[in-house]
């Protein structure tokens, strides 16, 4: 019989310590520092499929410890122009599932003032992501992979930016390609979800946001985002990966100490389903657009307190979740308290 992953043990810990120095009489800045991440995951199983402890069982674990250098300088050529370059060392340790890796991710940033109120911008960046450490465990509704690699990519973006303290708007340009990128599959035998790499994932596509001040308390404020999205399988087809267009529109109310913010999401010309119509693996038809009405109610009574009340999918809709038609949750409500120290 096949082994179960029932009972589950494991934490993450991250420790993030760094400096900025003032360089240049306060032109310049340099950022250093290092991250310490640890991802530990520790399961007990019993070829029976349940959990008795007198019948003992195999322990299985896996975990990995990433260490990272990194350093930023920002360095201001005129009052107009100034950029940023950084780099950042990044070691992973072996684990039971992974090999240990070192990568050098650099990135650009750069910044041109137009005049008081606009500035024109860039970035490159490149990124790299572990698959968490359990993964490689099997939990009864999803298989593991202990084959997963790193997806690891390059971000390319330029745009615009404009603000007078009543109006803003930011517009940009970006392109992502991304080797390894992880994705949820489904197995053809047992019908369950396994983790996987894709061979590659691009998207390009351009965004503008834009907010209007109406008055001293109220914001109104609109983003869209347009997008290709797609995502190469391991048999080396090409499909579309999520929603082409993304829309959200929203306003805010704030007066003293009560806060009010309406936002409309949408997800608009979604991708292919996973499943046909009849249940079967023939994917003929797409998902229906998304949308989720959510309004928020802020009230903050002293600095250090904090209560909100939060409704989600005030519509109601039944819209699907992802590409296996998943339904979104129902109209729900969430009520949060919040005290600093």
């Amino acid at each position: 019989a096949r082994d179960y992953d029932l009972k589950y043990s494991g934490y993450n810990a991250n420790l993030d310590v760094q400096k900025r120095f003032k360089l240049n009489q306060g032109k310049d800045s340099l950022l250093v520092g290092f991250d310490v991440k640890r991802d530990s995951m520790k399961t007990k199983t019993s070829p029976t499929g349940m959990y008795y402890p007198w019948l003992g069982g195999t322990e299985r674990k896996n975990g990995y410890t990433t260490y990272s250098l990194f350093q930023s300088y920002d360095h201001k050529f005129t009052d107009k122009f100034s950029m940023i370059l950084g780099l950042r060392e990044f070691w992973v340790n072996k684990s039971e599932n992974q090999g240990r890796d070192f990568q050098l991710l650099p990135q650009l940033q750069g910044l041109y003032k137009l005049n008081d109120t606009s500035s024109a911008y860039f970035n490159i960046g490149k990124s790299y992501i572990m698959p968490s450490a359990d993964t490689g465990f099997y939990n009864g509704a999803i298989l593991p992979n202990n084959d997963l690699k790193p997806q690891s990519g390059w971000t390319y973006e330029a745009g615009y930016k404009f603000e007078n303290g009543k109006s803003s708007l930011t517009a940009d340009v970006f392109h992502m390609d991304v080797k390894d990128r992880f994705y949820w599959g489904m197995d053809a035998l047992s019908g369950k979800s396994i983790l996987l790499n894709g061979k590659k994932w691009k998207n390009t596509g351009v965004e503008v946001n834009y907010k209007q001040k109406i008055n001293d308390n109220f914001d109104f404020n609109l983003g869209v985002t347009v997008q290709n999205p797609k995502l190469q399988a391991n048999d080396g087809t090409w499909g579309q990966d999520t929603a082409k267009y993304i829309l959200n529109v929203g306003t805010n109310y704030h007066k003293n100490k009560f806060m009010a913010d309406l936002r409309l999401f949408s997800y608009l010309k979604r991708e292919q389903a996973y499943y046909g119509r009849d249940g079967s693996y023939t994917r003929d038809h797409k998902l229906k657009d998304y949308h989720d009405l959510t309004l928020s109610v802020t009230y903050k009574p002293t600095s250090m307190d904090t209560f909100q009340l939060t409704g989600y999918n005030l519509l109601n809709r039944k819209d699907f979740i992802n590409s296996y038609e998943y339904y979104t949750a129902p109209a729900r409500y969430v009520f949060r308290y919040e005290r600093k120290f």
